[in-house]
């Protein structure tokens, strides 16, 4: 048996807590018919199942191709038919049932059938007799499913085409009709399932998603959210709200598709936390589910009844199951269609497409051993100290349990107070001397030995350094003269800094005293307009900053001058452009230059690109730089009396 496969939005890293533990469930009988006619389409005569209590009794109500059939399973040994009401159409071509009760009324809808109809049977004196009490196609002629919400004795009637019909059913033999969706003002899609509690609506609307919708006033929805694009979304099929209200588990009726765990705190913003499936083969289908006392009750077609530990929503714990087809599995559609776990025995009903129904006897509950942790995730910095509390569980041994940890992947010490520790203690866990992880989450287990029991956990930590300096700059270069107003500071980035500090001064040696700037950025550039003087040397640096820490740069210098983009070069003015650069670059003087000036090239890194000579008279130049790298230049232009600066940029 394949281990449970998780995939999720987030690191999931929850410790094993539940209060089951992983079993095959018993299987305490079986029912069949084989004088049912079966179905074209799956070669199939049972579909879904339903259960009932009265008068001392259990009952298990099963859907076939012909009936509806009522039998009495309060010796769940020896299921025994004591009614069986036939269905308003039935045969080879009727694959569909739905069954739900309301107090002692039965109510009963199938997908096939041009004769079909809404059936309410009386279940009052079973195991007696159960009559049909109603049957009329006055709201329904055929309807996948459907659902009541049994607080507001509202009966919601879904897949009836397109369309969906509410019925008021507080009087149970006499429904009244309340509205029918889709309306002027309210466009429900085609709804497969739902599940409706005090008129909150989750609709399974197939391949348009999940809806959240509130029906309290039925002639006027309101929809909350929906959620139609979503991880491994497919046919929304059906689904079941978790105890709190907070979790929906959605079960998309695709081959190959894992449950998902819907966040639906805020309608607005439905999310899929979750996804988590038994991983048996590559076909496997949820179809049903169900919640009851903390467990996750599924159909899982070929694959059986399999029941999960959702007591931590975000981390289910397959714990139980039970396959109720023995041919082999192919990517069609045969097996555990519809589960109950709500009788109050806590036996479990099962019905299977091609070998009916199966009653699962209920599951043993057991203390097991467990590592509940207060926390599993830390962002530190190295050298800090961490702390916090870890549950053992009951089922560890009174005789005591060692504590060890696994620090294959983290350096760092740990202890655990007290050591050896008892079933049922808080532990506390500390860790001191944690050494850089380099940015990255490392794990470490957490291991407990009893002597029979082993249980283990994991803790993920990053310890983060200071951040490196800064290793080379790209503007200004050391010593360069630029403009006074306008100057653009570049340096290389530094490994973990997560905003730097850049600092003006005019001496190099007392910043503190003879500072003229400070900024903060969180990019590794600042654009700086003033407060400079003209024609004075300045001293820059930059420091990396995060929240463990520091690194200061080097200290570099530059000059400035008058503004980049009209500065006389013996008596003349000079215009650069375009900028950025593509493939040229022009040069233009307001005048003829009157003698002989020099032009540079530069990179960053202070090598010499280009270097020629402009000849007097000439008031314009054009240089290539369509084979130059895209980055930061340095262009000189300098006459026997002046120099030009401008920084360039190509693109």
């Amino acid at each position: 048996m394949k281990a449970i496969m998780y995939s999720t939005v987030f690191l999931l890293m929850f410790a094993t807590a539940n209060t089951y533990s992983q079993s095959q469930a018993n299987m305490l009988s079986n029912w069949q018919d084989d004088d049912l006619v079966e179905t074209s389409s799956f070669n199939s005569r049972y579909n879904d199942v339903w259960g009932y209590a009265n008068n001392g009794h259990e009952f298990a109500i099963i859907g076939s191709t012909e009936a509806i059939h009522i039998l009495d399973v309060t010796d769940p040994t020896t299921p025994t038919e004591v009614q069986r009401i036939e269905g308003s159409d039935g045969g080879f071509f009727l694959s569909h049932r739905d069954m739900k009760v309301y107090q002692d009324y039965l109510y009963c809808v199938a997908d096939e059938g041009s004769s079909s109809t809404l059936q309410i049977i009386d279940l009052s004196m079973l195991p007696d007799t159960a009559v049909q009490v109603y049957s009329s196609n006055e709201f329904v002629v055929t309807s996948h499913n459907m659902f009541i919400d049994t607080p507001q004795a509202r009966l919601y009637i879904v897949g009836k085409g397109n369309k969906t019909t509410v019925l008021d059913i507080s009087n149970p033999a006499e429904p009244v009709f309340m509205a029918t969706y889709p309306q002027p003002g309210f466009q429900l899609p085609y709804v497969h399932d739902a599940y409706v509690e005090n008129n909150i609506g989750f609709m399974n609307c197939a391949n348009s998603g999940l809806w959240m919708v509130d029906f309290t006033d039925a002639e006027n929805p309101i929809v909350l959210g929906t959620m139609t694009d979503y991880q491994e979304a497919g046919y929304n099929h059906s689904g079941w709200l978790s105890e709190d209200g907070q979790y929906y588990f959605l079960c998309d009726e695709n081959h190959g598709s894992q449950i998902k765990v819907v966040n639906v705190t805020d309608p607005t913003d439905l999310k899929v936390e979750v996804l988590f499936s038994p991983d048996l083969w590559e076909n496997e289908i949820p179809h049903n589910c169900m919640v009851k006392d903390g467990l996750l009750y599924l159909s899982h077609y070929y694959d059986g009844m399999q029941v999960y530990d959702i007591s931590n929503p975000l981390n289910p714990v397959r714990v139980a199951e039970y396959d109720t087809y023995p041919d082999a599995n192919e990517a069609w559609y045969a097996g555990n269609w519809g589960i109950y776990p709500f009788l109050p025995s806590g036996n479990i009903l099962l019905s299977d497409m091609q070998y009916g129904l199966f009653v699962i006897e209920k599951l043993p509950e057991t203390v097991t051993a467990y590592l509940d942790l207060s926390e599993d995730e830390f962002i530190v910095c190295a050298g800090d100290d961490v702390s916090f509390e870890m549950n053992l569980g009951g089922g560890f041994s009174v005789g005591g349990v060692m504590l060890e940890a696994d620090l294959s992947n983290l350096q760092a010490t740990v202890s655990f107070s007290p050591n050896p520790a008892m079933p049922g203690d808080v532990v506390t866990v500390s860790l001191t001397d944690i050494m850089s992880t380099d940015g990255h989450f490392e794990l470490f287990a957490i291991l407990a030995d009893d002597g029979t029991t082993n249980q283990s956990t994991s803790v993920s930590i990053r310890a983060d350094d200071a951040p490196t300096a800064i290793s080379s700059i790209d503007s200004p270069i050391e010593n360069s003269t630029v403009a006074y107003n306008d100057i653009n500071f570049a340096w290389s980035e530094s490994d973990g800094a997560e905003s730097y500090r850049l600092e003006i001064a005019t001496n190099e040696m007392d910043f503190e005293n003879t500072l003229v700037f400070s900024g903060e950025t969180a990019d590794n550039f600042y654009t700086l307009s003033g407060p400079l003087e003209l024609d004075k040397q300045y001293f820059w640096k930059v420091t990396a900053l995060n929240g463990c820490g520091e690194s200061i740069s080097a200290v570099w210098a530059f000059n400035t001058e008058g503004a980049n983009s009209t500065i006389d070069l013996a008596g003349n003015k000079i215009t650069v452009y375009p900028s950025p650069a593509h493939e040229y670059l022009l040069i233009n003087f307001d005048q003829p230059i009157k003698i002989q000036a020099h032009l540079e090239l530069y990179s960053t890194t202070g090598q010499r690109i280009l270097d020629r000579n402009i000849p007097a008279g000439q008031n314009s130049l054009i240089l290539q730089t369509a084979s130059l790298t895209a980055g930061i230049y340095w262009l000189k232009i300098r006459s026997e009396e002046n120099t030009y600066n401008q920084r360039l940029l190509k693109d």
